[in-house]
């Protein structure tokens, strides 16, 4: 059995249209120390906007599990209030940039013990000629975004390594891999 737990075809091709379009600024709660917003950033492109959650989903048990958090992402108008979901003042932070790239990282978990894979999507990533915007999940139960923003070229920051939810068992019953998709 296979379990995704990420974007669909239809939001991955949502993130890969933003290839080409002016990064004009990003909306979060507070980044704080640490570069965290919680579960909700918005990508304001020229024209539209897209809304990139981390959501707490329902699950049929894959490893045991009952529920867990992914991301998902959705085209809202540009002018349409950005909604928080803590009682924060959102922050603007401005871009300007044209998106060079997007990519997404992906985990995958296998369970030889019940033929089981669980496929998450960690990150969206977004390059520009300047900078490297990394928006990334973190454990599978909590719903916060890390925002990481580094200089053009750099690999993605502010992903956990995947052995810190997932670990891979010694005996090989469990095995983990991590693959960046270019969109």
């Amino acid at each position: 059995m296979i379990f995704k737990a990420g974007f669909s075809e239809e939001m991955v091709s949502q993130l890969a249209a933003m290839k080409g379009k002016t990064f004009k600024s990003y909306e979060c709660t507070s980044l704080g120390t640490w570069g965290y917003a919680d579960g909700i950033v918005r990508i304001n492109l020229g024209r539209y906007a897209v809304d990139i959650t981390c959501d707490l989903h329902a699950l049929e048990e894959p490893g045991g599990y009952d529920e867990m958090t992914w991301l998902s992402c959705s085209v809202v108008p540009l002018k349409s209030d950005f909604i928080a979901r803590i009682d924060s003042e959102p922050r603007q932070y401005m871009v300007n940039e044209v998106i060079t790239g997007v990519e997404l990282v992906r985990d995958r978990v296998s369970d030889r013990r019940d033929d089981s894979v669980i496929v998450m999507d960690m990150a969206v990533v977004i390059r520009t000629k300047y900078h490297t915007f990394t928006l990334s999940r973190d454990v599978s139960f909590d719903d916060t975004i890390a925002v990481d923003v580094s200089d053009a070229g750099s690999p993605p920051g502010g992903i956990g390594p995947i052995g810190k939810v997932w670990p891979e068992s010694e005996d090989g019953t469990v095995g983990v891999s991590r693959e960046t998709l270019t969109l």
